[in-house]
């Protein structure tokens, strides 16, 4: 069976199209995978923030309470809810 030149022109043309595709999907996965590995530390270092900044504003509130009343039984209570 021959043939044409043009006929093996379009069926290479057509693989040379499937493999860049190919490799442009494989790198729009490893993209997709290194924001997601990114995105992921993100959110905890975000998540620790908000935890330091929780912990100084309820100190500060402590603070002060005591400096107001001169009462130490606030951390007695506070130490009752895990805080």
């Amino acid at each position: 069976m021959k043939y044409s030149h043009s006929k093996a022109m379009a069926v290479f043309y057509k693989i040379v199209k499937l493999v860049k595709n190919g490799v442009l999907m494989i790198i729009h996965i490893y993209v997709k995978v290194s924001f997601y590995k990114i995105d992921r530390k993100l959110i905890k270092n975000i998540r620790k923030i908000t935890n330091q900044a929780r912990l100084l504003i309820i100190n500060s509130f402590i603070m002060q309470i005591k400096d107001l009343t001169g009462y130490n039984m606030i951390e007695k209570s506070i130490g009752r809810l895990g805080w």
